[in-house]
């Protein structure tokens, strides 16, 4: 450390000078090397500050913020001069399961060389990783995980890298049997280099632990930089791969993307390689591949419960690849089923396999292959659809086909045989000594086509043909019948029955040098097809003739430039006919043809029933159809199509559909068959009694076969009266109501993120009903709208709005119904309006109620629950301003009504009725063996007004001489001991209480006039004031008692019972009149206490009293010495009485 001192500091006498502020230079000098010290200082610690700072998770939440879990790392350790090193590195995945667990990251380049060369990563090692996939059977936990990841964009910068992996254990869990396969001592090598031109490497090697047959692995794989970005698999430059007793199981998740239903399983060892050479313009790969698979498994899918099981499987084989041209040098596989092998070349086309399937013709190959059939039924009995006990116990399959071009010549050979086939069933030995055999030689130049010999060869079928480019000739012989039991002896054909013998020839020849004609015809007798138990098609004899023209060489297919395809059964046709050339009938991109039938209706739809069954419907009538019908691979398009049916019939046991005439025009019609789709732009069906249109329609299904679109919009016309009677004339007895009105509607609906949205508009004009009995009932128009969605998942129709409008009743309303659930449930709220003036005359009309009332207002009401009274929840508010039933004149009022728990209950119902007052509460139980009404005990009418229409109403039943009286004053109260009325059946109901007649004068009524005629008395009458009637309605009929009807002469006692349906059984009980009495005072004490009882028969409007019972009842009276005395006058009293009228 330097000392400075200062000269005059030695001085003895210090001299003091005096203090100088600091220079300002200094001062901002220092400060900014402070500043500066302290920047450089910071920017040293960032890394530091950094890794053990809350700062570290943020960072690595962001980096991993599109995965699905969680990241964590333990520890970060970070500096510009060393190399970055992650520790205890985890991910889980969404439900907590540790996914990936690393042990360190480590990068060989520091910090600061990272950031200043970014497209050079330099060599990255991944030290002791664990990765644990988790397998559901159709996704992987490592898939959901980086699903973002997945689904992002490919497009990367370019860098160069190495990656090393040292020590892996990865673990594949199916989590439903919970069984695992694990790899361990996973190595893994990958190089990216920064040159594009250089290939990407990777190498991996690794152990499958397995306590039995551990496996092992080993890859080297080389992709072209470039090429890998577009198609990974056709950028492979150099491949070696060696897997020893390799699980299939591990191939489970890449399975599932195909086949999700599928098990696959065994033990795979194979040498796999693949070279390339000849440089990047069009280079040659060239394939080597030896395969050994033990133990192998395969389940599921179109296997229908059949578990494939192998001992071993080899395959192996040579091949080289260049541009689209594939060269088999042999390829051959062997099991304990049987054998393959191919060799030749293929020319791959651009688009599909189908493509290829077609080509086949002009590639060149050899295909041989053998399969014991005995082995492979016992393994699949369900994919062949072998016969309950089908035991095979022998027989052979073999096949031979070769293609091979000679010149400018191409010539096929092949050979199919199925012999020595024998089986067993139910202790019956089956053979079929007669093997099943197919054999062509065919060439082809420039001359034409030569068959040399086509032949198939069984018992039941006979085919042959043969011919040179002038002339080819070929023949068939069927025995379906024959064939079909056969077939059936060893398959189950699904309940298929043929019968019919056929008789065909084929014939081409050529008509000039540039054309040719072809004609054919095939002819099946006593023709019978039907599936199941259920009708089918049956015919004495039906003719298919076809027909065709065209020219020879001007293209590589087979050219027609007209053709006519013919199906006569009996007096019915179809006739197909070919509108425009087709280039190669084998490979035409479509068909287009003109379709005519004309026929029968009962015997079409017969035909189609093994194709369509119909069930219990029936149709009838004469068909005309024509038509164009384009057909092509994946679209089917019907144009001008028109189809008209005369005496048109429909029916079924709920249906019976009639029309003189209806006719169908569809302008165009398109069926896409890739997306399961049906276009019709428009179409309409015209009639006399219906007409019908859709403009336009779609519908699509989805690859599960569920409807997943429906758009259009749909209008229809009718009359109520046809749809009465198509839906009433299988009905033994006429219906009560006849119904008329014109009927027009028009519904549109269209389907939205998996729902149907529809939009409805009905309404009837000219509405009427008439009853029987001659009641009607009319209404100008009733219009019914409805706009909502319906969802197929949950299967509930979401109503937004549905509207009723009409004079009599209108309606608001919005809710949903529930298809769903083993109940449909609907739940509505809305207002209802009504006119009690049109509702009352409804009544009359209807029920036969003299009703009369008045009232217009808008109430709510509502509806839960399914359709049963006894469990859903229900309101209804109901209003008036006067009414009148059966001439009780009721005041204002209002009801409430509540439904739930299968009761209907209201608010008390207090009224001014006739002037005086009416109080009930009713009540309606809702149950699985009736509703049932009741009504509350008590006082339920307090001095109501007498009139004679109430008379003529309930009353007469209670008090029977009021029946039909011509006048009627008084007052009176009635009070309700019990009430319980079954609604299905009032005539079986139980009620019981008293009538309080205050006091009621009647005047001459059937009953009063009987009485009055009878006994000399007036005809008018009263009850006696303060009365009390108790009353009881039991087993259809009114009982009462203590009725008094009081006379001026005498005063009368009733009692009995009156039936619902008027019938009388009274007794009517009077003491003798004193103008009876004969003016002897010891005569007349002795019969002062008697008393005459006259019994009533009859009806209310009918009364008679029981003659005989008088009779009796008199001769009681004339016994003793009173008889001899009082018989002349009573005898006379008795024939005024008796004496007709």
């Amino acid at each position: 450390m330097a000392t400075v001192t200062d000269r005059r500091a030695q001085s003895a006498t210090p001299v003091r000078e005096p203090r100088s502020e600091p220079r300002p230079r200094r001062r901002w000098r220092f400060a900014l090397l402070t500043m500066i010290g302290c920047l450089l200082t910071i920017i040293a610690l960032t890394p530091t500050i950094v890794s053990r700072s809350p700062l570290a998770g943020w960072l690595i939440a962001q980096a991993t913020s599109d995965l699905q879990g969680e990241a964590s790392v333990g520890s970060i350790h970070l500096g510009w001069f060393s190399a970055p090193v992650l520790a205890d590195v985890e991910i889980r995945d969404a439900q907590k399961r540790p996914l990936l667990e690393i042990e360190h990251v480590r990068a060989e380049r520091s910090l600061l060389s990272l950031l200043l060369s970014s497209g050079n990563l330099g060599r990255i090692r991944i030290e002791k990783p664990t990765l644990s996939v988790a397998y559901d059977g159709s996704r992987t936990n490592l898939e959901e995980v980086f699903s973002k990841w997945l689904k992002g964009d490919s497009t990367q910068a370019d860098v160069s890298a190495e990656l090393a992996v040292t020590g892996g254990t990865v673990t594949l869990t199916d989590t439903r049997s919970t069984k695992s396969w694990q790899v361990n001592e996973l190595d893994l090598a990958a190089s990216v280099p920064a040159d594009e031109r250089s290939p990407i490497g990777l190498r991996a090697s690794g152990r499958v632990a397995d306590s039995q047959h551990a496996g092992r692995f080993a890859v080297e794989l080389a992709l072209n930089r470039t090429a890998a970005r577009e198609d990974p698999l056709s950028a492979i430059e150099a491949l070696k791969a060696e897997l020893e007793n390799t699980p299939l199981e591990l191939l489970a998740p890449l399975v599932a993307r195909s086949a999700p239903d599928v098990e696959l399983g065994g033990r795979l060892s194979a040498f796999a390689k693949c070279e390339v050479t000849g440089g990047n313009i069009q280079p040659e790969v060239a394939i080597q591949l030896t395969a050994v698979v033990d133990k192998f498994v395969l389940a599921g899918g179109a296997l229908h419960g059949d578990r494939l099981a192998l001992e071993r499987i080899e395959a192996g084989g040579r091949a080289s690849w260049r541009g689209r041209l594939v060269d088999i040098e042999r390829f051959r596989v062997q099991t304990e089923l049987g054998s393959a092998l191919v060799t030749g070349g293929f020319n791959l086309p651009d688009d599909s396999l189908s493509t290829l399937l077609k080509s086949l013709a002009e590639q060149t190959y050899r295909i041989e292959a053998g399969v014991n059939l005995a082995a492979l039924a016992a393994q699949l009995p369900n994919t062949l659809r072998l016969q309950e006990g089908m035991r095979i116990e022998s027989g052979d399959a073999a096949i031979i086909l070769e293609s091979r071009r000679t010149g400018d010549s191409m010539r096929w050979d092949g050979q199919a045989d199925v012999s020595r086939l024998s089986a067993q069933r139910e202790g019956r030995q089956i053979r079929w000594p007669e093997p099943i055999r197919a054999n062509l030689s065919a060439s082809k130049n420039s001359q034409g086509l030569s068959i040399e010999r086509l032949e198939c060869r069984a018992k039941h079928l006979q085919l042959s043909a043969s011919g040179t480019p002038e002339r080819i000739d070929g023949s068939l012989d069927v025995d379906l019948a024959g064939l079909a039991d056969e077939a059936e002896q060893l398959i189950d054909l699904g309940g298929l029955r043929l019968a019919g013998t056929g008789r065909g020839r084929f014939q081409w020849h050529r008509q000039s040098q540039q054309d040719y004609a072809a004609d054919g015809d095939l002819q099946i007798d006593k023709f019978e097809l039907a599936l199941g138990e259920g009708p089918g098609w049956s015919d004495p004899s039906l003719q298919l003739r076809v027909e065709a023209r065209g020219p020879i060489g001007g293209s590589p297919g087979l050219a027609v430039e007209s053709g006519k395809a013919q199906l006569l059964i009996g007096d019915d046709q179809l006739t197909a006919t070919l509108v425009e050339p087709v280039a190669d009938l084998m490979h035409a991109a479509s068909y287009p043809l003109d379709l005519q039938t004309e026929g029968d209706l009962v015997r079409w739809s017969a035909r189609l029933q093994p194709l369509l069954p119909l069930g219990d419907w029936q149709m009838a009538g004469r068909l005309t159809a024509s038509g164009r019908v384009d057909y092509a691979s994946d679209t089917t398009t019907i144009r001008n199509a028109k189809v008209r049916i005369e005496e048109f019939t429909v029916r079924s046991p709920q249906l019976n559909f009639y029309d003189p005439e209806v006719e169908l025009l569809v302008g165009q019609a398109k069926w896409l068959r890739r997306q399961s789709r049906f276009e019709i732009p428009s179409a309409t069906l015209s009639g006399q009694t219906i007409g019908a249109g859709v403009e336009p329609l779609v519908v699509a299904w989805s690859e599960e076969g569920e409807l997943s679109e429906l758009n259009g919009i749909v209008a229809v016309r009718t009359t109520l009266d046809r749809i009465q009677q198509w839906t009433t004339a299988t009905v033994t007895e006429p219906p009560a109501w006849m119904f008329r009105g014109n009927l027009t509607g028009r519904s549109s609906f269209r389907t939205a993120e998996g729902k149907m949205l529809f939009d409805a508009d009905s309404s009837v004009e000219q509405f009427a009903a008439y009853h029987q009995s001659g009641k009607k009932l009319e209404e100008p128009k009733i219009r019914l709208t409805a706009r909502g969605q319906y969802d197929p998942a949950g299967n509930v129709i979401q109503l937004q709005t549905a509207k009723l409008e009409s004079a009599l009743l209108g309606a608001d309303a919005n809710g949903k119904v529930d298809l769903g659930k083993d109940r449909p449930r609907i739940d509505l709220d809305g207002q209802y309006q009504y006119d009690l003036v049109r509702l009352s005359e409804l009544g009359r009309t209807h029920l036969g109620v003299p009703l009369f009332a008045a009232g217009h207002d808008a109430k709510p009401f509502s509806y839960h629950g399914p359709l049963s009274l006894v469990e859903t929840e229900a309101g209804l508010d109901l209003k008036w301003t006067g009414a009148e039933i059966a001439g009780f004149l009721i005041g204002p009022g209002e009801l409430n009504a509540q439904l739930a728990g299968g009761t209907t209950r209201t608010n008390p119902i207090v009224l001014s009725v006739s002037e005086g007052k009416m109080a009930v509460t009713p009540q309606i139980v809702f149950s699985e063996n009736g509703s049932i009404l009741s009504i509350e005990p008590g006082q339920v009418a307090d001095r109501i007004r007498i009139s004679p229409r109430m008379c003529a109403g309930a009353l007469q039943y209670i008090a029977p001489p009021l029946a039909g009286v011509a006048t009627a004053e008084g007052t009176f109260s009635v009070e309700m001991e019990q009430c319980r009325i079954p609604l299905d059946a009032p005539e079986k109901g139980d009620l019981s209480g008293r009538m309080i007649i205050h006091a009621v004068s009647i005047g001459p009524g059937p009953m009063i006039r009987e009485l009055a005629t009878a006994l000399g008395f007036g005809k008018t009458a009263q009850l006696s004031r303060e009365s009390v009637v108790p009353f009881r309605m039991v087993d259809g009929r009114v009982y009462h008692r203590d009725l008094e009807l009081v006379f001026p002469e005498v005063t009368m006692k009733t009692y009995g019972s009156v039936g619902l349906d008027q019938s009388l059984a009274l007794i009517v009980e009077m003491p003798i009149p004193d103008k009876w009495r004969t003016g002897n005072r010891a005569v007349d004490a002795m019969v002062q206490n008697q008393t005459i009882r006259l019994p009533i028969g009859g009806s209310l409007q009918e009364p008679a009293i029981d003659r005989r019972e008088l009779e009796r009842q008199a001769g009681q009276f004339m016994q003793g010495a009173v008889r001899n005395v009082i018989e002349n006058h009573l005898n006379r009293q008795l024939e005024r009485l008796l004496q007709p009228r």
